[in-house]
């Protein structure tokens, strides 16, 4: 998977953004060199594991806000 610092995410999130949502590519976002978020995009998200997770991005979509938060 590739890298993007978080100073080119900034940069080129629109180019980013497209990349993940129209090719399903997925990106890991680092400061210092050091893994900090991952991009990629809602189709992935939905199909992946993680959605079943109580915190994830679908219980804030589907309930307007985090789930215990």
């Amino acid at each position: 998977m590739p890298t993007v610092s978080v100073v080119e995410a900034k940069s080129h999130l629109s180019e980013l953004l497209a990349k993940s949502a129209y090719n399903n590519e997925k990106f890991i976002i680092t400061r210092r060199n050091k893994p900090l978020a991952a991009l990629v995009s809602l189709c992935l998200l939905y199909t992946s594991d993680a959605a079943d997770d109580e915190y994830s991005v679908l219980g804030w979509v589907g309930g307007g806000g985090w789930v215990g938060g």
